[in-house]
Order: C-alpha cells, then sequence, then structure tokens
C-alpha cells in the first residue's frame, strides 16, 4: 500500500497489495488492508490490486483466447450473436462494431451457463477448441475473486466478512471480452469516435484487466467533469464500486464517472485518400467482469451505514426491479461495455 495508480491532484487512487487480506500476516493488517480498499471506495470509487489471486498467467491466457475469438471471421462471430432482452443481465455472446453511433468497439459477453431461456452462444468446438471451458473456468476463477474482494469490502464497513455471501450465490455475473479495433487518432480525440462514453457501472462491482494499450480515464471526484487517466499497471487488476453497491451502502462508497478514450499513439501510419499520412490508435483488448446480486433478493442499506442524524436515502428493493429500472431510466446512453 501506498502507492498511486491515478493522482487526483494530491488524492490518488492507491495500489492495495491484496495478498495482505488473502494471507495476513496479522488480524490487524487484514483490517488495516481492508479499510484502505474502503477508503478508495469511498472518496474516488476505483482501486488498483496487486497479488489479487488470479495468476498472470491466466490473465495472459484469457487475452489469447480473446485474441483468437476476435480474429474468427464474421460469419463464425455472428453465429454467436449476441442475446439481447429487454430486462435483466441476460446479455450473452458476439456484438460487433456500432454502425448507429460513435462508439467503436467488438466484445463478447458470457455468464453461468445453465439458464435455458438463455443460454451462452458459443462458437463452435471444431472452430474454437476448448474456448468454452475456458471461459467458464475463468468465470469461475473471477467469481472466488468476487467474493474476496466483497469480504475486504465488507470488513472495512464494519460488517461481518460473509455479509454479502448469501447475495451472491446464483452468479448472476457476466464476463465480457471486448476488443477495440485501430481508429483514426484525431477523430478518436476530438470525440468524434468515443471507444465508451462517460459513464456507471449498474451492478455490485466491476473488475476489470487491462492491457498495455489503455485508454480508461476516470473522472475526479474533486473537479466533475474533468477525467484523468487510468495507467495499465502490470500484475494489477482496477476495481470499481457500481451503482446498486453505491445504493446498499447509502452512498458511503461512490459510484464512479468512467470512460474509454484515446490511448497513446502507437508509432505507426497509414495514408488517407488524398496521399496523407493518418495517425492511428492501436487497437485494444480489456476483459471486465461484472458482479450481481442474485435477482430475487431485497437490497436494503447496510447496516451502520444510516442512523437518526444520516437517515436512509433509499427504500429496499429487489434486485431484478432495480436493474430493470435503471436500465430503462439510462436507456439513451446506457452500455454495458468498458
Amino acid at each position: 500500500m501506498g502507492d498511486i495508480g491515478i493522482d487526483f491532484g494530491g488524492n490518488p487512487v492507491p495500489i492495495v497489495d491484496f495478498g495482505l487480506f488473502l494471507n495476513p500476516p496479522s488480524a490487524d493488517m487484514k483490517k488495516t488492508t481492508a479499510g484502505a480498499i474502503v477508503q478508495a471506495f469511498s472518496t474516488v470509487g476505483f482501486v488498483y490490486l496487486v497479488n489479487h489471486g488470479i495468476s498472470q498467467d491466466e490473465v495472459d491466457e484469457c487475452y489469447d483466447w480473446s485474441k483468437k475469438f476476435f480474429a474468427l471471421s464474421v460469419e463464425e462471430k455472428m453465429r454467436c450473436l449476441r442475446v439481447h432482452p429487454p430486462t435483466g443481465p441476460y446479455h450473452r455472446g458476439f456484438s460487433g462494431v456500432s454502425n448507429s453511433g460513435p462508439v467503436v468497439r467488438q466484445a463478447f459477453e458470457m455468464s453461468r451457463d445453465d439458464v435455458p431461456e438463455f443460454p451462452n452462444p458459443w462458437p463452435d468446438e471444431s472452430t474454437l477448441p476448448h474456448f468454452k471451458d475456458f471461459c467458464l473456468a475463468f468465470f469461475q476463477t473471477c467469481y472466488k475473486t468476487q467474493l474476496d474482494i466483497l469480504h475486504a469490502i465488507a470488513l472495512g464497513l464494519g460488517l461481518d466478512e460473509d455479509h454479502f455471501d448469501s447475495y451472491h450465490t446464483q452468479k448472476e455475473n457476466q464476463l465480457r471480452f471486448l476488443y477495440y479495433p485501430s481508429v483514426d487518432e484525431q477523430s478518436l480525440r476530438s470525440g468524434d469516435e468515443e471507444r465508451l462514453d462517460a459513464h456507471t457501472d449498474i451492478r455490485t462491482l466491476t473488475m476489470l484487466f487491462q492491457d498495455e494499450v489503455g485508454g480508461l480515464e476516470v473522472e475526479d471526484p474533486y473537479n466533475p467533469g474533468v477525467f484523468r487517466s487510468s495507467p495499465p499497471i502490470k500484475g494489477a487488476m482496477i476495481v470499481n464500486i457500481g451503482d446498486l453497491l453505491q445504493r446498499w451502502t447509502n452512498n458511503t462508497l461512490h459510484s464512479p464517472m468512467h470512460r474509454v478514450r484515446a490511448p497513446p499513439l502507437k508509432e505507426t501510419t497509414e495514408v488517407d485518400s488524398t496521399g496523407a499520412k493518418v495517425k492511428m490508435t492501436p487497437p485494444r483488448y480489456s476483459i471486465p467482469y461484472f458482479a450481481t446480486p442474485n435477482l430475487d433478493v431485497i437490497i436494503d442499506c447496510v447496516p451502520g451505514s444510516w442512523n437518526e442524524t444520516r437517515p436512509k436515502k433509499y427504500e429496499p428493493i429487489n434486485t431484478q426491479d432495480y436493474i430493470d429500472l435503471t436500465v430503462k431510466s439510462k436507456q439513451k446512453t446506457y452500455n454495458y461495455v468498458k
């Protein structure tokens, strides 16, 4: 602890050694680490975690599978076309580069594989052998780490470590592979082509792996409207709070606004129709995992987040109803990618 991932004018997002929580040398160190995580989440809503329990080899293998999928032919990827029902968290499959707006990306989304109404649309096994097996195994790995992070949050809030466990047993979570192709640098940096517009995440929390290209920006909580670069750090996972956990903690924790903009330029050029050299951004890959409570549980402000002088800001709500209402309210700008 003590290193800085993003510096908001002297108010840093820390890099926290999560190993000191997972394998603490003492009970005090475990509590101190949990407190540092909650402190970051209560101010800027983001934290970098190192020694988080997912090996770099696993993450690198996940990137390899992601690149293999996006390298498939359009025809093969279209066989995994996205299942996108009007309600709920069931977003699965492939979505391509948008033709209707400025966001330029491709995505493959998957979740638990036991929902008959909304199965994960996998590529054919002969086309991409073992892809399905790896994705389901990595999904389970992320779920375990999700629970570890929720244990730290609970302890940092003064709750029992397992406070959030019973709310997250059904694995209504989502693993997403994202690919942002090379884009004309001038258009992207001017805002004509946003890779992902400013938004908050609606679920419990998000765990993000981003490659060395970068491009993620976080709104400075001390200067609204100003976004700071969130640089990639080898071996680190970025974790941010979602709207639901902000509500759940009665605004104790902060769901941050963030976006994806132009990354640093790659040393390469292309020539346009006039013969002029065009600067291009490099392609970017990222892997977010979104944690979501069971759809049938009631979310109410946690003990310790409210009292007579600090009343509850939110009424209890069912997770399914919350997601439906939130998605509807964000209909025009809502996006499931990062």
